[in-house]
């Protein structure tokens, strides 16, 4: 079980005690620790509610309780927690909320992170986009009306939000147009075990740096170039996608050599065979490292690719 007696320890700034497999309640006399700033209790079996008594916590920006038993309410009111800037509640059961106004009034969040959630959040998160940094919320049941819902137009959409995690929900081709749309200032997007069937030939996310669509059935896609996924784009996973050779093919000489950012991409687990070499070093010369574990490879490595390929640092 967590001590209580470490709120006794009063000048304590930093407390981490994840991933200890803890059990029983959070103490309240935690609640003590008034200079604490960090709070990371996360991925243990601890259960119960969560305390009143961490309400005041007033220098508090970092709180993380996700991964473990709790159930109940996030008993925070207005005015408490004024310091918060990261807030991470991922798989607490059945979370409710004592006073819905208290999220929108943290003037100092920028990031959230929610999962297996009940619908009742959506709206609550709504009011929190417009100052967000990084928004989570994998695994959550999340369907295209739910994201319409959350970015239905451009001024909802954050201007500040540049990471977004939709990783395992039932998401389909229609969410990735709508992020197109409105993503103008997104860095990294996550959308990993979803419904996405398909892939536009074209984006529209200037600022994008790592795209993730890794375990989604893109066998219906056809990817012409590295470079159509963005300009600033630096690590691809589109790992265990069905994908074959026939889905990687240039229908543009001016696509051919046509140099990339992306200096990770992830393939593995598809069903490729050594021509995928070839399309590799047609578009970049640029990677780092390449994972193409888990596919259709037999013979030799094309020649072409030892000598075009010589940024390569790691090849699985």
């Amino acid at each position: 079980m967590i001590p209580y007696q470490l709120g006794n320890l009063s000048q304590l700034e930093y407390l981490s005690l994840e991933r200890n497999s803890l059990a029983g309640a959070i103490p309240s006399q935690l609640g003590r620790l008034t200079h604490l700033q960090y709070l990371a209790l996360s991925d243990n079996i601890i259960d119960g509610q969560i305390p009143y008594a961490l309400g005041n916590l007033s220098q508090l920006q970092y709180l993380d309780l996700g991964y473990n038993s709790l159930s109940g309410a996030l008993p925070f009111h207005v005015g408490n927690l004024p310091m918060l800037e990261t807030l991470k509640l991922n798989f607490i059961l059945d979370l409710k909320i004592n006073d819905r106004k208290w999220l929108s009034t943290l003037t100092s969040l920028t990031n959230f992170a929610l999962s297996g959630f009940s619908h009742q959040w959506l709206q609550i998160i709504n009011k929190l986009l417009p100052k967000l940094i990084e928004l989570r919320l994998s695994r959550c049941q999340l369907s295209d009306n739910d994201i319409y819902s959350l970015f239905h137009s451009h001024s909802n959409f954050s201007t500040s939000l540049t990471i977004l995690d939709l990783s395992e929900n039932m998401l389909t081709l229609s969410t990735f147009h709508l992020l197109s749309n409105f993503s103008i200032t997104l860095h990294e997007l996550y959308l990993s075990k979803n419904n996405i069937m398909s892939f536009p030939l074209y984006l529209n996310f200037p600022s994008l740096v790592i795209l993730d669509l890794s375990y989604n059935n893109l066998a219906s896609s056809t990817f012409q170039g590295i470079s159509n996924f963005g300009s600033k784009l630096k690590v691809l996973r589109l790992r265990l996608c069905n994908l074959s050779d026939n889905n990687f093919h240039a229908t543009s000489p001016s696509i051919m050599n046509s140099s990339s950012s992306v200096d990770i991409l992830v393939l593995s687990r598809n069903l490729l065979t050594l021509a995928i070499f070839h399309w590799i070093f047609n578009f970049t010369t640029n990677l780092h490292t390449l994972d193409l574990g888990g596919n259709l490879l037999e013979g030799p490595i094309p020649n072409g690719f030892g000598t075009e390929m010589r940024s390569i640092e790691v090849l699985s």
